[in-house]
């Protein structure tokens, strides 16, 4: 299973080179994208990353449980909008995405697996009598926010691209969406999880995406800007 789990963080880091070169975007993913999309897209795929690579080095079921089902809802909804967008719009991308498509296939039968198999070898105990999450009203915020904004992302695309903070497509607007929406999951189930052990990668993936938005934003010009 670690192996599954270092193969799917090493498709993920392969976007930080975007970082850096964001003209080499099209490589990895299908549609065309601005210097400050190429970067974002960039962090959003490092802080999964980094999330898949802590479950790689995870001890046991709490500790990769969130991560596993958010990540397969991203990567779920990613291939479902592709195959929509191939057949509504076609041409809209140059060639078939073949690697992109069978990547986002098969990653959410590997976290579906995943949570299977380890839930059968190390089920989670229950939590003792008064058990709560001292930060819960944190997690039911982003919630709340992540799960009205990822699916309007995704079902109407064109009512978020006109107020997007920068200039944007409604593809990426939509596979925005889809890890917007993934991560309203990812928060939903850390409202109740009051061990440290089970919400650290949530976490520390919620962090990485912050920083990586906020460097990124202070190397964006104004011409990338509405």
């Amino acid at each position: 299973m670690r192996i599954a789990f270092f193969f799917i963080a090493l498709q993920a880091f392969e976007f930080i080179l975007t970082l850096f070169r964001p003209d080499l975007i099209l490589s990895l993913e299908p549609w065309t994208a601005t210097p400050l999309n190429a970067r974002f897209i960039a962090s959003l795929y490092l802080a999964t990353g980094i999330d898949v690579l802590l479950c790689g080095l995870g001890r046991n079921f709490l500790q990769i449980r969130i991560v596993l089902i958010g990540t397969g809802v991203a990567t779920g909804f990613i291939f479902i909008l592709t195959l929509y967008r191939l057949y509504f719009y076609p041409g809209e991308v140059p060639k078939l995405p073949g690697t992109w498509l069978v990547i986002n296939a098969l990653d959410p039968v590997l976290m579906a697996f995943d949570v299977w198999y380890f839930r059968g070898e190390k089920p989670l105990q229950a939590p003792p009598p008064r058990a709560s999450n001292p930060l819960s009203w944190l997690w039911i915020a982003q919630t709340i926010i992540l799960g009205v904004v990822g699916p309007l992302m995704l079902l109407l695309p064109s009512v978020v691209v006109p107020v997007w903070p920068w200039r944007v497509t409604a593809p990426l607007i939509q596979l925005y969406g889809a890890f917007f929406l993934a991560r309203a999951i990812v928060a939903g189930l850390s409202i109740s999880e009051w061990r440290w052990e089970g919400v650290r990668a949530p976490v520390i993936m919620l962090m990485s995406l912050g920083i990586a938005v906020v460097l990124i934003s202070f190397n964006s010009t104004g011409s990338n800007l509405r």
